[in-house]
């Protein structure tokens, strides 16, 4: 999607909300639950559609698109995510 997207003339940021709405969500659900474990194939992924969306070549460095589009890896968003929930989770209020 981000491929064709790019192909007809989307621009960077365009991309970057297209990958922000549609396709990052898709893999962070839920991530607060089971995001515990490894993942690398979300981080191949995201990378994948940084290098894409910056028209960048396949073998560019992760960094590059990373840090050029500002966004952090799948994995530290998922332990984010499960800090934030854990923290609501504490500060509930006992329902006795």
């Amino acid at each position: 999607m981000i491929t064709k997207a790019v192909i007809e003339g989307l621009s960077v940021q365009s991309g970057q909300k297209l990958w922000e709405s549609m396709v990052r969500p898709t893999l962070e659900y839920a991530a607060e639950v089971w995001g515990g474990g490894n993942w690398p194939q979300a981080d191949c992924i995201q990378n994948a559609a940084g290098r894409t969306i910056l028209g960048l070549h396949r073998f560019s460095a992760v960094e590059v698109a990373r840090g050029e589009l500002g966004w952090l890896s799948m994995q530290a968003r998922r332990e984010i995510k499960q800090l934030k929930y854990w923290g609501k989770l504490l500060k509930m209020e006992d329902a006795s």
